[in-house]
C-alpha cells in the first residue's frame, strides 16, 4: 500500500503531462501533409507506458526472481536544422521507470545524440555523429559488444565521423573514424550472483578507422573492398587489443526491391600484453528488401571483436532479422530477432550466447498521438553459475509529439 501511494503522484503527473501535451498538439496543428522546409524545427514528445517486467533485477536462472508492473515516463526533444548544404540534428531521450511494488528499483535512463552532414561539393560529403548514454543496466547500453546482462549503471559515449567522395561516375570512396568509451559503476556487485566486475565488466575505450571503396559495374552489380582497424584499451590499460579486417565485397540488385550484400575476407588479432595473436575468416552477408509499405532485412556477420563487458576479445558470430509493414493507414507492425555467439580466444574462458527478440503493433491517431503494444524478450547464457538470464517486458505505450518549424 505504501508503494502504491508513492507511485500515485508519479503516475498522476505522467497522465497530466500526457493530457497537456495532447492539448498543446491540437493547438499547434498545421494540417495537411507534413513537409520538411529549410530552417529550424523542434519536436517535443512525451510517452507514458504501463508494462509487466518479469525479471527487473536481471537475476540468473535458479536464483530468486520476481516480476512487477512498471510505469515508464519517456520525454524526448529533437532539434533539427536543414540548410541548403548542411543538416544538423540533436536529440535527447529520457526514461523514468516507476515500479509498483519494488520502489527501490526505480531507475532513470538518459540518452543524447548529435548528427551532422555537410555537402561540401557535388562529389564530397562530410558527416559526424555522437551518442552519449547513462543507463541503469548493461542490457540497455547501445553498441556494446559481448556484454553480460547486469543491473549496473553504465556510462558510454560513441563518436563517429568521416567523408564520402565520388571519385568518378561509378566509383565511391568512404573513410570513417570512430571512438568509444564505456564505464561500469560498482553499484550492485554485492547482490549479484555473478563474479565481480573486475572479471566481467572491464570498461575502457577504443579507436577505429576504416575505408570502403565501391565501383558500379552495371545496373545490377557493384564490387569493392572494406578495410577496418580497431585499437581497444581495456580495464584501465591493463589489456590492449588490435583487430584488422579486410573484405572483398559485392552488392547485387536482384530486383526492384531486393538487394544482396556479400563480403568475405580475413581478420587478424593481436593482444598487447600477452602477445597473443590469431586470425580467421571475416564474413558479412545480408539481404535487404524494401517495398512500398513493407521492408525486411537478414544479416550475418563473423569477425573478431574487442569486448569491454565480458572478458576481452572474442570470435563473434551474429545473425539479425527484422521486418516492418503497414497494415493500414493507421496501423503499423514491426518485429526483429538477433542471436549472437561469442567464442573466447583463450582456452578455458566462458562462451557468451545471447538472443533478443521484440515486436510492436502501432496505431497512429491524427499524426500526433500514437499507441504501441509491445513485447521484448532477451536471453543470455555465459556458461557461469547464475549466468543464464531471461527477461521479458510487455506493455502498452501512448506517445504525443508535435513538430514546430521556423522556416527561413
Amino acid at each position: 500500500m505504501i508503494a502504491a501511494r508513492r507511485q500515485a503522484p508519479a503516475l498522476l503527473a505522467a497522465i497530466l503531462t500526457l493530457t497537456a501535451a495532447a492539448e498543446a498538439a491540437a493547438q499547434l496543428s498545421e494540417g495537411g501533409t507534413p513537409v520538411r522546409p529549410p530552417g529550424w524545427s523542434v519536436t517535443p514528445a512525451i510517452g507514458v507506458s504501463e508494462m509487466w517486467d518479469d525479471n527487473p533485477t536481471l537475476a540468473g536462472e535458479g536464483d530468486v526472481r520476481f516480476g512487477d508492473f512498471v510505469t515508464a515516463v519517456r520525454p524526448s526533444l529533437g532539434l533539427d536544422f536543414r540548410g541548403k548544404q548542411t543538416t544538423v540534428r540533436t536529440d535527447y531521450a529520457g526514461s523514468f521507470d516507476f515500479y509498483r511494488d519494488q520502489v527501490g528499483l526505480n531507475t532513470r535512463d538518459h540518452r543524447g545524440g548529435l548528427d551532422f552532414t555537410h555537402q561540401a561539393t557535388k562529389r564530397l560529403q562530410f558527416f559526424a555523429h555522437d551518442q552519449a548514454t547513462v543507463s541503469p543496466t548493461t542490457a540497455d547500453a547501445l553498441d556494446v559488444n559481448a556484454t553480460v546482462l547486469r543491473r549496473q549503471t553504465t556510462r558510454m559515449n560513441a563518436f563517429g565521423g568521416g567523408f564520402e567522395a565520388l571519385l568518378g561516375r561509378q566509383t565511391m570512396l568512404r573513410g570513417t573514424y570512430a571512438s568509444q568509451w564505456i564505464e561500469f559503476a560498482d553499484d550492485d556487485e554485492a547482490d549479484s550472483p555473478l563474479p565481480p566486475s573486475s572479471e566481467l565488466l572491464l570498461g575502457g575505450h577504443s579507436h577505429a578507422g576504416g575505408a570502403e571503396v565501391r565501383h558500379r559495374l552495371n545496373r545490377r552489380l557493384s564490387i569493392g573492398g572494406d578495410y577496418d582497424l580497431q585499437h581497444a584499451i581495456v580495464a584501465g590499460g591493463t589489456e590492449t587489443f588490435d583487430v584488422h579486417s579486410a573484405l572483398a565485397v559485392s552488392q547485387i540488385t536482384m530486383g526492384p526491391s531486393l538487394t544482396a550484400n556479400l563480403g568475405y575476407g580475413h581478420a587478424w588479432l593481436t593482444a598487447g600484453r600477452s602477445g597473443f595473436t590469431d586470425s580467421g575468416p571475416a564474413i558479412d552477408v545480408g539481404l535487404d528488401w524494401s517495398g512500398r509499405h513493407s521492408g525486411a532485412a537478414l544479416h550475418y556477420g563473423r569477425t573478431f571483436l574487442p569486448s569491454f563487458g565480458f572478458g576481452g576479445t572474442f570470435q563473434n558470430q551474429e545473425i539479425r532479422a527484422s521486418v516492418r509493414t503497414t497494415l493500414s493507414r493507421a496501423l503499423q507492425w514491426s518485429g526483429s530477432v538477433a542471436a549472437s555467439r561469442n567464442e573466447p580466444l583463450e582456452p578455458g574462458d566462458p562462451t557468451l550466447r545471447s538472443l533478443s527478440a521484440n515486436t510492436a503493433l502501432g496505431w497512429t491517431i491524427k499524426r500526433r498521438l500514437r499507441v504501441d503494444a509491445f513485447v521484448e524478450h532477451v536471453s543470455q547464457d555465459s556458461g557461469l553459475a547464475g549466468g543464464h538470464v531471461l527477461r521479458t517486458r510487455a506493455g502498452v505505450q501512448g506517445t504525443v509529439s508535435q513538430t514546430v518549424r521556423a522556416t527561413r
